[in-house]
C-alpha cells in the first residue's frame, strides 16, 4: 500500500512510525499511539513542523497551519492525518 493510500488507523500509525524511525531516528519500539511527542520523544516546535511537512509530502495532504499546536501524542498525529485524508478524499469526490 502506498503512503498516499493509507486508509486504516493501523496503516496510518505504521506510516507515522516508519517516518519517525527513518527521518528522526526514533526506535520503533518507542512509538505507540500514547507516545507524547514533547515528553517522550523530545520533540520541540521545529521538529513538529518538520514532521508535519514530511507527512504532507508523503501523503499528499495539507494540514492547517496551526494543526500541530494541538497535537501532543502520536495518536493525535494519526487522528489529524485521518481528518486530512478524509477532507482530501471528500474534496476530490466533489471535483
Amino acid at each position: 500500500m502506498s503512503a498516499a493510500h493509507a486508509r486504516t488507523t493501523s496503516d496510518v500509525l505504521e506510516l507515522v512510525s516508519r517516518l519517525l524511525e527513518r527521518d528522526f531516528g526514533i526506535a520503533r519500539d518507542a512509538i505507540a499511539p500514547e507516545t507524547r511527542l514533547a515528553d517522550d520523544l523530545d520533540f520541540d516546535s521545529i521538529d513538529a513542523v518538520d514532521l508535519a511537512h514530511r507527512l504532507e509530502d508523503e501523503l499528499d495532504i495539507a494540514f492547517p497551519d496551526d494543526v500541530f499546536e494541538r497535537v501532543e501524542s502520536v495518536g493525535d498525529v494519526v487522528l489529524r492525518i485521518e481528518e486530512s485524508l478524509s477532507a482530501r478524499d471528500g474534496d476530490a469526490g466533489r471535483a
